[in-house]
């Protein structure tokens, strides 16, 4: 089977909209930013990579104008280290860009970046966690390693010990990109039970026929980011109920689009009354203890 993948919904200058979930506690597990001196370079180079238009700055400001905008009770900001030499400086950023979201009033957790070539992510990981960090993010096709590579088992070792979770960009259709494949994510989770795994982009971005083979891994829980514009309904409701609406978190994935235009998508969803707390906030709140 072969999903349909349908045209990118490309919103028009943002307008004010109806809050249609102004009663839900809403948590973004899933957004990105830059410093603002090199945000417009990074938000290109993403759009390069991916082929498509994101609709923000990727400013923390802008991030945090957009969540207000929203309603949005709290979200997790991601750092993506792509060399060794960046980790410490992306931790830095993403744990003050946590610590300043917090002073504005919203539930804000920090998932650290981690590179396959540094050399002491023991040393990095407990220094975090120190300092806050609810997690570890890697994009396997950025940072142009397998997910089940020898490296990285190296570090889902030590976040068994540390019982952390690790957020993975999951997924790609283009053949040179292929180190974050279902296949991959479904060995190391067999091999790490004791590991909690988010499988990003409901489990293979553009590749969603292949997310099936996740069903039922006990330690991998998913996102929606990135997929609510991209996937026919449809599908996406087979693959939220195949995975349990109780293992899903809503994501944005900020820049590539607004907190107010994906809660819009996610709300037109015909989701159950419950599955759609669970996934908006009551999945998150339990994985991370952000109440």
């Amino acid at each position: 089977m072969t999903d349909r993948i349908v045209t990118p919904v490309r919103d028009e200058d943002e307008v004010d909209l109806p809050l249609l979930w102004k009663d839900y506690r809403i948590f973004d597990f899933h957004t990105h930013v830059y410093p603002d001196a090199i945000a417009a370079k990074a938000v290109g180079a993403l759009n390069h990579f991916y082929s498509f238009t994101s609709k923000c700055s990727g400013t923390f400001g802008e991030l945090i104008d957009g969540a207000h905008r929203a309603g949005l009770y709290g979200f997790a900001l991601l750092g993506v280290a792509t060399n060794a030499q960046q980790v410490e400086h992306v931790n830095q950023a993403v744990l003050r860009n946590a610590d300043a979201a917090r002073r504005e009033g919203f539930r804000a957790v920090a998932f650290i970046g981690m590179h396959q070539d540094y050399n002491d992510m023991e040393g990095e990981i407990s220094r975090a966690i120190r300092l806050g960090a609810k997690g570890v993010k890697l994009h396997p096709d950025i940072q142009r390693v397998d997910i089940d590579d020898p490296r990285l088992c190296k570090l889902y070792g030590i976040l068994s010990d540390y019982d952390l979770p690790v957020c993975l960009h999951m997924g790609d259709h283009r053949e040179e990109y292929r180190y974050s494949s279902p296949d991959k994510l479904e060995r190391v989770a067999k091999a790490f039970p004791k590991v909690r795994f988010v499988a990003s982009h409901l489990g293979a971005y553009r590749a969603w026929q292949e997310s099936d083979r996740l069903i039922g891994l006990p330690n991998v829980w998913y996102d929606t980011s990135s997929v609510l514009w991209a996937l026919e309904q449809n599908r996406v409701l087979e693959l939220i109920r195949s995975f349990g609406a109780d293992r899903v978190f809503f994501g944005t994935d900020y820049p590539v689009t607004s907190a107010t235009r994906e809660l819009q998508r996610f709300f037109a969803l015909p989701l159950l009354e419950e599955e759609r707390r669970a996934i908006l906030w009551d999945n998150a709140d339990k994985f991370l203890g952000i109440s």
